[in-house]
């Protein structure tokens, strides 16, 4: 796989968006011959029907990332937390720290933790490179549940095993931030 960067796939991106609504546009104004209309007219039929099916598919996506969210909620983000302690527990992560900005540093942490075990460097690892993936790939309703699962899990592994303060000295579960 070659070297790619974000402002390549984010002007490739708008460049198909661009030409996809140009398509669209083509199509329901060759739609619109078919009517008696004057030119302008037929360009504003065809601004409204455009923004129309853009506003619809923006309103049914964001339906669905609301049902996705709530059974998440309600649901799935209690499952997913309990796998990810079970494998924290099974590779003996490394105690974690106080405060972080998000799961990524504390994954990134282990990973370069010479002190942490080989497997858990590795679950780590493995785990930034998923939530780059999802990033990457603008599957943000996954990497948000993910980083999400993933911070509940470093909390409660931190109540469960301790926690470290920055100068390595234990800290105690009510200390957390």
């Amino acid at each position: 796989m070659a070297t790619q960067f974000r402002s390549a796939v984010s002007r490739g991106f708008w460049l198909g968006a661009g030409l996809s609504t140009a398509v669209d546009f083509a199509i329901v104004f060759l739609l619109s011959l078919f009517f008696d209309l004057t030119m302008g007219q037929r360009l504003l039929f065809s601004a409204v029907i455009i923004a129309a099916f853009g506003l619809f598919s923006f309103l049914y996506g964001l339906l669905g990332v609301a049902k996705g969210f709530v059974f998440f909620a309600l649901h799935e983000r209690k499952s997913r937390v309990a796998g990810l302690m079970d494998e924290f527990t099974r590779l003996r992560m490394p105690k974690p720290g106080l405060l972080y900005v998000d799961a990524s540093e504390y994954l990134t942490e282990v990973a370069k933790s010479p002190n942490a075990n080989t497997d858990s460097r590795f679950f780590a690892a493995t785990a930034l490179g998923y939530l780059e993936a999802l990033r990457t790939t603008n599957q943000m309703y996954l990497s948000m549940t993910s980083a999400i699962a993933l911070e509940d899990a470093i909390k409660e592994y931190g109540r469960r095993v301790g926690f470290v303060r920055p100068d390595g000295s234990a800290a105690d579960a009510d200390e957390e931030a």
